[in-house]
């Protein structure tokens, strides 16, 4: 088959699956007037009980409009009258394409992958601008304007042919077209490798150089360059450009890279600042940015950081309503999550700055990241509510504890439950202690028994349920039965089955190590036990992150003496580790058998049993624990921990087990 017969035939099933698109709306999806008129009132009535949603209850809609070559993405409300559900919307003048979803309880009606799609007409029946680009658009992940989470990329998606058909058809069409979609089009040209895509993207360039803006100018110097490979106009070019704009985007691009060069720190800084005098980030151009990589919110975070070694906040305040929700949410992590976690600052020094970022990122909430063009204002405000929740308030919610602002950190307790729903075991610890206090008993049962059915409890939340439990039924008889029971059999047979995850098989190497009481511990003296080590060290945060679990595992089987549980410190750099180890392990009251590793005449850290095992199990990092079974196999080895210490003990209770049934 030619490639000409091959395009055509690419081009005849996508006009297909358009045709089909439109076709089956009928059932669900009416509209008066039956074709969107750009700049008119829709109405629109759907039927769920015609559509994947079935009987649903509480349908919303969202509408996504093409317009001016731009996705505008809207929520549309729906009212439940006579058996469908109807709205109303305002179609903009400029539309070109208006797309319809539907949703309910998590679930999504995108029409079978179709979608719901008119492409909208003028009053003379020709395509509206942008059209025909945004159906091939949509679909051509790409390019910058698919549509996640509305047609199934993964499936469905149509090749760089297509797309190059569907956007030849809007320029065909739409001669006003040209000059927006010139970029789009060459790079579907190049992608496509379609007959005499070179000498068209050469036409391509020499129209956009007859544009004589500085923005055409820059794109044809693109084309010669990344896409034809022809450095000369390219160089040509890009010398005219930097004559006519010496603050332009060519110029902004070349310092940005200049200072991003720079190795001394201290020059870095002062390189990125003077970058921000010159280039300030409004007005320049945000597309080119993006595609050069021209990262603002990376010189605003490398400036804070740089200066906050130094133990100088200023800068943060200085360039704190420059960033983003993005870059926050990153200076969060690094100025904030980390010390609070290491405790290497005292919370009542780090929230201030804490306050500085989440107050700037709840007045910012409103505005959408460009990134998220895809979303609705209701939509957005969900994945805001759901990025607050899972990177800064866990965080934030205990240091306003530790500091004693606990009216506040209730109410972001419960703002964070929101997304969480009792999922996050830490933020379910954090309001045992704010609910007691504001004496909300009925609001306390409930999180208990939220964070029971989730499996994600704490040791302190363990003792209240006994302690609620005893009180009611006058014995522990049944304590556990009880506990099992209110889990999520759902998430319990899950956990069961991730454990074939951790399956290994091989030798232990042998080991001796010396133990928190200076008795040595010899492996070949607990042959015929079942063992866990738990590999950890001081300075690891997820390590002692899952100790409350590590112990819930241990008490669980403190009374069975053929299952032993060894701790081992290790690859440990301070002089002094061993009395940091055992202060650290007494003062949290781990019933632990701790033991150290070794360190090999000269290493700088001890770590000469871990890195044997690392290197017969191909295998790294902290923490790992390793089951080795009575006949001294290993069995299971994890990594890391998910943060729920009833989840961790359960998942550490079912690798025991199933170590200990080999014979």
């Amino acid at each position: 088959m030619t490639r000409i017969k091959m395009v055509l035939l690419h081009l005849s099933l996508a006009l297909g699956l358009s045709l089909s698109a439109f076709a089956q709306t009928e059932k669900a999806v009416v509209l008066n007037p039956e074709k969107p008129q750009p700049g008119g009132k829709l109405e629109i009535s759907y039927n769920a009980k015609e559509s994947s949603l079935g009987d649903s209850k509480d349908v919303k809609g969202t509408v996504y409009l093409y317009c001016n070559y731009k996705w505008i993405t809207k929520d549309l409300s729906l009212n439940y009258e006579s058996n469908n559900w109807k709205g109303t919307l305002d179609v903009p003048s400029d539309c070109g394409l208006l797309a319809l979803k539907f949703k309910s309880n998590g679930k999504i009606d995108n029409n079978g992958n179709n979608g719901y799609v008119w492409m909208l007409q003028k009053a003379d029946q020709s395509s509206m601008p942008g059209a025909n680009a945004a159906w091939g658009l949509m679909r051509s992940p790409d390019y910058g304007y698919a549509i996640p989470n509305y047609i199934d990329l993964e499936k469905f998606a149509v090749n760089d042919t297509v797309t190059y058909m569907w956007i030849n058809n809007e320029i065909v069409k739409n001669s006003v077209s040209a000059a927006p979609m010139a970029m789009l089009f060459a790079n579907s040209l190049y992608r496509s490798h379609v007959d005499g895509a070179e000498q068209r993207m050469k036409n391509i360039a020499a129209f956009l150089i007859k544009q004589n803006t500085e923005e055409s100018l820059v794109n044809a110097a693109v084309i010669y360059k990344n896409l034809l490979g022809m450095a000369q106009p390219a160089d040509s070019l890009t010398k005219v450009i930097l004559g006519r704009y010496p603050k332009g985007s060519i110029a902004r691009l070349n310092a940005y890279r200049a200072a991003s060069k720079q190795t001394d720190m201290k020059k870095k800084r002062q390189a990125l600042a003077q970058f921000l005098i010159d280039f300030p980030e409004s007005p320049a151009d945000a597309q080119y940015n993006e595609n050069n990589m021209i990262n603002y919110d990376k010189a605003y975070e490398m400036i804070v950081l740089i200066d906050t070694m130094d133990k100088n906040y200023s800068s943060l305040q200085t360039y704190l309503n420059q960033l983003s929700f993005g870059a926050s949410i990153t200076l969060f992590y690094k100025l904030i999550q980390i010390p609070h976690d290491r405790k290497d600052i005292p919370d009542q020094e780090l929230y201030q700055y804490a306050k500085l970022l989440v107050d700037h990122m709840e007045s910012i909430k409103s505005v959408k990241p460009a990134r998220y063009y895809y979303l609705s204002p209701n939509e957005w405000e969900e994945q805001w509510q759901d990025d607050m929740a899972r990177t800064v308030l866990i965080t934030y919610i205990d240091l306003l504890k530790n500091v004693g602002k606990n009216k506040e950190a209730l109410s972001y307790a419960l703002q964070a439950q929101q997304s969480f729903n009792y999922t996050v075991a830490d933020v379910n610890n954090s309001m045992i202690s704010l609910l007691t206090e504001t004496g909300d008993k009925e609001g306390l049962k409930k999180l208990l028994i939220g964070a029971l059915y989730n499996n994600q409890v704490t040791p302190l939340m363990l003792d209240l349920l006994k302690k609620e439990y005893v009180a009611e039924h006058n014995s522990e008889a049944g304590f556990d039965e009880f506990v099992k029971s209110h889990k999520d059999p759902k998430l319990v047979a899950k956990e069961l089955k991730s454990l074939d995850g951790n399956r290994r098989e091989g030798v232990m190497p042998a080991w001796k190590m010396m133990d928190i009481d200076g008795k040595l511990i010899d492996s070949n003296n607990i042959k015929g036990k079942t063992y866990v080590l738990d590999f950890w060290s001081s300075w690891c945060v997820p390590c002692k992150a899952s100790f409350p679990g590590m112990k819930l595992a241990v008490e669980r089987y403190k009374n069975d003496p053929s299952v032993e549980f060894y701790f081992v410190d290790t690859e440990e750099h301070s002089a002094d580790y061993k009395a940091a180890a055992i202060k650290y392990i007494k003062d949290n009251n781990y019933p632990f058998h701790v033991l150290f590793d070794n360190k090999v005449k000269g290493a700088k850290i001890n770590d000469e049993v871990f890195s044997r095992i690392a290197k017969a199990f191909t295998i790294s990092g902290i923490p790992q624990k390793i089951f080795v079974d009575g006949n001294g196999n290993v069995q299971f080895i994890s990594i890391g921990y998910k943060g729920s210490p009833s989840e961790l003990a359960d998942e550490i209770s079912g690798m025991v087990e199933l170590t200990k049934s080999i014979k």
